[in-house]
């Protein structure tokens, strides 16, 4: 018996079916580009710190040091600093260094971010046929 073709009712299902992955995949691409985005605000935070480092030495800072846990400080007028380079790991840097270090980072997150945008693109793409097809089949 030859295999029998699908029936409007079971493409208009798979196509609902398709659309819900899609619309999953698109909410999870969506919120991976929010945590790069603050990934990426914290790093240029932290480049525009160490690229005015000379005009706030001797000021008052509020350090964090934990959740909603601020300490007083001043700052000094050491050159260098601590940097958390992955796996648990701090290394003490030059400032030059330290600046390379979240310029790297900066360059990783912003393909990172192309490239989810890229996917964001090709989901939206999908999701715009498989509704056009539905709208089709229902005849709005």
């Amino acid at each position: 018996m030859p295999p029998s073709e699908p029936s409007g009712e079971d493409e208009s299902e798979r196509l609902r079916y398709m659309y819900s992955v899609y619309q999953e995949q698109y909410g999870i691409v969506s919120q991976r580009l929010d945590e790069a985005l603050g990934v990426m605000q914290r790093l240029n935070a932290a480049l525009l710190t160490l690229e005015n480092y000379g005009m706030i030495k001797g000021a008052e800072a509020l350090l964090p040091s934990g959740e909603g846990l601020f300490l007083k400080s001043k700052m000094g007028d050491s050159e260098s600093f601590v940097i958390d380079v992955g796996g648990g790991y701090l290394v003490e840097s030059q400032i030059e260094s330290a600046k390379e270090v979240v310029s790297s980072r900066l360059e990783g997150v912003n393909a990172y971010m192309k490239k989810m945008y890229s996917e964001r693109g090709s989901i939206e793409k999908a999701l715009n046929e498989i509704g056009a097809r539905l709208g089709a089949q229902s005849g709005v």
